[in-house]
């Protein structure tokens, strides 16, 4: 699937791009490969991304995975005006729990003008109005 424009990655695909098992792994892997130069991932999926492999994969799996993100990927990081933007995303979204990570990634794609998030997990993303979300195509909606 190739995309025309720049995107961030959620975590998911960083997670379901390693995971040769998953229904997920196809796309994951060729988003990311089909497009390498428009995907881009925060600071923010980094992190989420360690806490998730920590459970399941020694240190040195996840010391050689994070090269690999820092090597392949432009990382974003947050910054004064993505923090006014989280705070504003807060205020009028609201969210609770771990869907508050999920705004501040939002914030960081918008203070770096990038408008689309590629996801398995689209409902982390549904209604909100200012960000697209790249959707996985299935057999079904392929058809349609």
């Amino acid at each position: 699937m190739k995309i025309e424009e720049n995107f961030v990655i959620d975590t998911n695909i960083l997670i379901y791009s390693l995971d040769k098992s998953s229904e997920f792994f196809d796309f994951s892997k060729n988003i990311i490969k089909q497009n390498r130069d428009r995907v881009f991932v925060t600071s923010k999926s980094i992190s989420e991304f360690v806490s998730v492999l920590s459970k399941i994969s020694a240190y040195n799996i996840i010391d050689k995975e994070l090269q690999n993100i820092v090597n392949d990927f432009s990382i974003l990081y947050p910054d004064t005006n993505s923090m006014k933007i989280f705070q504003r995303l807060i205020m009028k979204y609201k969210p609770k729990g771990n869907r508050v990570y999920d705004f501040e990634i939002i914030s960081i794609m918008q203070a770096n003008g990038i408008k689309s998030i590629a996801s398995i997990n689209e409902d982390d993303f549904k209604n909100v109005k200012e960000i697209n979300i790249i959707k996985r195509l299935t057999s079904s909606s392929a058809d349609s």
